[in-house]
């Protein structure tokens, strides 16, 4: 580590530290005092779009065990989208994770925590149980906060979750939908399932049918490849990639976030393809409109694995770093694939950028021929 980490180290240590006691000066458990069923429901949700659509189960539970009564849901900004439709849902609100230190978004998020507040929510129910999410649910002036019991560290303080929760859940299970069926569960909602939903109604696609019609694609006619991932070491090879789709019959649509096109430019000129498509920046309607419309998905541990299980997609899902017993999608049509190496899972998730052991040692392993192999079993023969 040189002097400009320990430097960074040294800052992140001082300024987690301020903020842990600040929130505890500040911020007190609710008292929970009000009794009876509540009358609104607040959840707070500030992971990724991928932990947002794994809790379509849990929140589907609430709605169950709470027919009448309005709910809501605090959600960062990138994830409202997948929300703005859900019929489980009365309401959102959007806040960053840790929005203090947002300074662009700052002024936003004090007015959400406001409309929060107007609300006088009698039951807030914290999904995540990080930093982030617990601040936010205390702020949130519910009469009574729940979620996970965990342990955390935060700058030089170790403590758990208990100090900020009226129900501090003790989890069992290890994947993360079946955690949030937990979670609600001890507040007497029973999930119907395990499965992910999400809600775009048809007129939110028109974009993916003209994309299509404008890239001369049918349907089935095409698969969708997803290289992207928001941690690089869960990325498959650019290379692999390339090869899969030099080697499938079906045109390939190469999909991902505006940062991601010099990426996928770069696999499609790789793979020699010159009919594959490189999309873009869609909106998330459009690009489930695209995954439903297509044969197959293959693409990283992401938000988009889930989605495509959302959708009733089949593929295959790329796992190097990160445990799938954890956050794999479900669904029986998605194969995952994964090696197991001597240094999984990375005990360097989300802290550093590359594989000290090489690039995505875990990964390299998996070959285009096995993910052949596997869309083979899947589709009944790659088409």
């Amino acid at each position: 580590m040189g002097p400009i980490e320990i430097i960074r180290y040294i800052a992140k240590q001082i300024i987690e530290s301020v903020e842990y006691m600040l929130l505890r000066v500040l911020l007190r458990r609710p008292s929970g005092r009000r009794g009876g069923e509540p009358q609104r429901i607040l959840i707070v949700q500030l992971n990724s779009m991928g932990d947002v659509i794994m809790s379509s189960a849990a929140v589907e539970a609430v709605r169950d065990r709470f027919p009448e009564k309005e709910i809501y849901m605090a959600v960062l900004p990138s994830t409202k989208e997948l929300l703005d439709d859900d019929p489980d849902i009365d309401g959102i609100f959007v806040c960053g994770n840790r929005f203090w230190r947002d300074i662009s978004r700052f002024r936003d998020s004090v007015k959400e925590i406001k409309r929060m507040r107007e609300k006088r929510f009698s039951l807030c129910v914290d999904l995540g149980g990080t930093f982030g999410s617990m601040a936010l649910s205390l702020l949130s002036g519910s009469s009574s906060v729940t979620g996970p019991l965990r342990g955390f560290r935060y700058g030089l303080f170790r403590s758990d979750t208990s100090l900020f929760f009226n129900k501090a859940v003790k989890q069992r299970e290890k994947h993360i939908i079946r955690r949030y069926n937990e979670l609600v569960g001890s507040l007497g909602c029973i999930p119907r399932s395990e499965e992910e939903k999400i809600y775009f109604p048809g007129e939110k696609k028109a974009e993916a049918r003209k994309f299509m019609e404008d890239a001369g694609l049918e349907r089935e006619g095409f698969f969708i490849v997803h290289p992207g991932a928001k941690w690089p070491p869960k990325r498959w090879p650019e290379d692999n990639f390339a090869q899969l789709i030099s080697s499938a019959r079906s045109r390939a649509v190469l999909v991902g976030a505006g940062y991601d096109r010099d990426s996928l430019e770069r696999i499609k000129a790789a793979s020699g393809r010159s009919d594959a498509v490189v999309a873009c920046g869609l909106p998330l309607p459009s690009v489930a409109g695209l995954i439903e419309n297509s044969s197959f998905f293959v693409g990283n541990d992401s938000s988009l694995s889930h989605m495509c299980a959302a959708l009733g997609g089949r593929g295959v899902v790329l796992f190097g770093p990160t445990d799938p017993g954890v956050s794999r999608p479900l669904s029986e049509d998605l194969r995952v694939l994964h090696d197991r190496i001597s240094c999984w899972p990375c005990t360097l998730y989300y802290r550093k950028d590359r594989c000290e052991r090489g690039d995505n040692l875990c990964l390299k392993g998996i070959t285009p021929e096995r993910v052949l192999e596997s869309l083979r079993e899947i589709t009944g023969g790659v088409r």
